[in-house]
């Protein structure tokens, strides 16, 4: 039951955001990605920065925020995948800031969820390690490079800094796990 009130207020909250900050949405075929306004995406080598390929498949919701929106968290448009439509394993948002020449790619976050759970009785939260990386000064914390974080109770990935190979290994088990 825990599970899905955390899915339902996930599901909500998004709602919530893109009702409020965004202008409009639509959805996105990941195999039309090269033929759309967002196929900057595409020219990232995302193995060079520590970030896992994108799936080739699939589709994602575009939200294209409101001015205010865009001011706020520095970008115009947010592309939000869940990899694996068939769970919650896997979800990435890809960040793009508008210019003259079109929708320049300026930031990724991959949150990949695990096995474990962690809080109290009444708030249960998934276990995630979240890989962000940006080139522009963007997300809800003003964050600027590549960081590697990890929520949850293994006491083992709680102490230690994640390296990239660790964390695309760790996500690569999760998943085989599922």
């Amino acid at each position: 039951m825990n599970n899905l009130n955390a899915a339902i207020f996930a599901l909500l909250c998004c709602l919530a955001f893109s009702l409020i900050a965004c202008m409009g949405v639509k959805s996105i075929q990941m195999s039309d990605l090269s033929e759309s306004e967002f196929s900057d995406a595409l020219s990232i080598n995302r193995s060079s920065i520590g970030l896992p390929p994108l799936p080739t498949s699939g589709n994602g919701q575009v939200f294209y925020l409101n001015r205010s929106s865009a001011k706020d968290y520095h970008y115009d448009v947010r592309i939000e995948l869940l990899e694996n439509p068939n769970s919650t394993r896997i979800s990435r948002e890809i960040i793009f800031k508008k210019e003259p020449s079109g929708y320049k790619y300026i930031g990724e976050k991959v949150i990949s969820y695990g096995p474990g759970y962690f809080g109290d009785k009444e708030n249960q939260f998934q276990e995630n390690l979240k890989i962000k990386y940006s080139t522009q000064n963007t997300w809800e914390d003003n964050f600027i490079g590549y960081k590697i974080s990890y929520s949850g109770n293994d006491r083992h990935l709680k102490s230690v800094e994640i390296g990239t190979q660790e964390a695309l290994k760790i996500i690569a088990e999760w998943n085989k796990a599922q």
